[in-house]
């Protein structure tokens, strides 16, 4: 329940960036990216939220912890980075 309630939270949080800026809730994609071990528990929370959210799809990505901060640096450094991590 509390990886349902974060994930919420953070969707939340995303989207309201993206509708802010104008984007139409029609055409969103967001990466998730994550380094729980909890992936189907992540999954099944994200797919109630998709069912919930019609238009907008969650790509779930898992970094292990050692690479994580790395790839988010690089990525962040060429304006690839997820859109919540």
């Amino acid at each position: 329940m509390t990886a349902r309630l974060g994930v919420g939270w953070l969707m939340a949080a995303a989207l309201s960036c993206l509708v802010a800026s104008g984007v139409a809730a029609a055409d969103i994609t967001i990466t998730f990216r994550f380094n729980d071990p909890e992936g189907p528990q992540m999954r099944q929370a994200l797919d109630l939220f998709e069912q919930q959210n019609a238009g907008i799809k969650v790509g779930m990505q898992r970094v292990t912890w050692g690479d994580a901060q790395q790839q988010y640096l690089r990525e962040a450094a060429v304006g690839t980075a997820p859109d919540v991590a």
